[in-house]
């Protein structure tokens, strides 16, 4: 119950644009289940409880649909018999044959066939409001143009998938000599890294409000993330530049990738505007794909002067 549901949002505006429709709504069945044997395996309940998961819903997924451009509404039902209802009387539905009655499960082979096939999709878009709101916070912090988001991953579960901050500090001091700023978007759920970043504008509003966090990844030049669902917001707009990290790692590794129809050294999502790092996140790494985005942009740095 997390940023997969943007994978899945996109997944489904391919295949009903396949079809000839431009919009679908989009139904969110806000039942939680019992607990999948996976996630006690994985320690997964000590940190995404069923609190956790119902704030998720409310903060991630709602939010998803509402930015997604081909997402004519979105609607929480938590009423078995009437999801059940809307399935048989539905004759567009995605996913197909689903009824209601039992769980289907994200295909990811589905999502990287459709990118290999360039088929085309909406994608996410901050509206004009948050993108006056986040310009105003800009402006408030001195923040000069062109700028950097580094959105930071520090969580309790998968400790090993957290941002390399020392890194991000040594990259964005880099980025300083180039005349480019830094912005850092918290990970609200444990905040104990805060003074190491308490010299850099911090952008707290991204943490909580998916809206503006979406706005400002539109505004930088581009955003760095590392092994983290939130590049999905990037990935799947096309007015946003990203590089993520840590493709692979102690939890995701090349065949689990493969499995998934994913390519080792793969770029899915890229094109001109990102980078897919599939190793360990260092600075080296970092002014790697950077460089390498300048090179693909070279008119970035004189067209924000």
């Amino acid at each position: 119950m997390s940023y997969d549901f943007a994978c899945f949002l996109y997944e489904a505006d391919c295949f009903f644009k396949e079809k000839g429709y431009n919009q679908f709504h989009v139904i969110i069945v806000s039942i939680i289940d019992e607990p999948q044997p996976w996630e006690e395996k994985l320690d997964y309940l000590k940190v995404i409880g069923d609190y956790q998961k119902r704030q998720r819903i409310s903060n991630i997924l709602v939010p998803l649909g509402l930015l997604y451009q081909a997402c004519a509404s979105t609607s929480l039902i938590n009423d078995p018999n009437l999801i059940i209802e809307i399935s048989q009387k539905r004759h567009n539905i995605y996913p197909e044959n689903y009824g209601g009655l039992f769980l289907l499960t994200m295909d990811y082979n589905k999502v990287y066939d459709y990118e290999r096939k360039k088929t085309n999709f909406s994608g996410f878009k901050a509206s004009t409001l948050d993108l006056e709101k986040v310009n105003f916070w800009l402006s408030s912090q001195a923040v000069n143009r062109p700028f950097v988001t580094f959105t930071i991953r520090h969580y309790q579960y998968q400790k090993e998938r957290n941002s390399n901050i020392p890194a991000y500090i040594e990259f964005s001091q880099h980025l300083k000599t180039l005349g480019i700023s830094s912005v850092f978007i918290p990970d609200a759920e444990d905040i104990s890294y805060l003074e190491q970043i308490c010299s850099y504008p911090i952008f707290f509003a991204g943490a909580f409000n998916l809206y503006q966090r979406q706005a400002i990844y539109e505004l930088a030049m581009t955003n760095i993330f590392n092994s983290n669902g939130c590049h999905v917001l990037c990935a799947l707009n096309q007015s946003c530049s990203y590089i993520m990290s840590g493709i692979v790692n102690k939890y995701w590794s090349k065949e689990a990738h493969e499995a998934r129809g994913l390519k080792y050294d793969a770029q899915p999502f890229c094109e001109n505007r990102g980078v897919w790092e599939w190793e360990s996140e260092t600075f080296a790494s970092l002014k790697k794909s950077f460089d390498l985005l300048l090179k693909k942009n070279p008119d970035w740095l004189a067209s924000e002067k």
